[in-house]
């Protein structure tokens, strides 16, 4: 009995560690997704070296390090790209990391008031 105990035990344990890293995976793709939203929109309104600055201000503020691709696919369009590796909890099958990436696009459009 104490043997299929342990085993039970020991397969739990492997279980929930497997869980708080995949919710680490997500939590890095929410957070690639609101940069990625947030460096768009800040580049629809400003130069792409604003827009530059003001993410790694919120990189500093957050702590969280990204790599950021802006791209101008029209006049009034931009793309941003956003890739950042979060650390996983517990190192579990030779992976510490997960790398997400998240593009994001924002349009300026002309104000209807005159």
């Amino acid at each position: 009995m104490l043997p299929l105990f342990a085993a039970f035990a020991a397969f739990s344990l492997v279980l929930g560690m497997i869980m708080v890293n995949l919710q680490q995976s997500a939590i890095a793709d929410m957070r690639a997704g609101d940069f990625a939203s947030s460096a768009a929109l800040i580049a629809t309104r400003s130069s792409e070296s604003q827009a530059r600055a003001i993410l790694a201000e919120i990189g500093v503020l957050t702590g969280q390090h990204f790599e950021l691709e802006i791209e101008q696919l029209d006049p009034k369009t931009v793309a941003a790209t956003v890739c950042l590796i979060q650390p996983l909890v517990f190192d579990l099958f030779a992976q510490s990391s997960a790398s997400v990436c998240e593009r994001r696009m924002a349009r300026m459009v002309d104000s209807w008031a005159n």
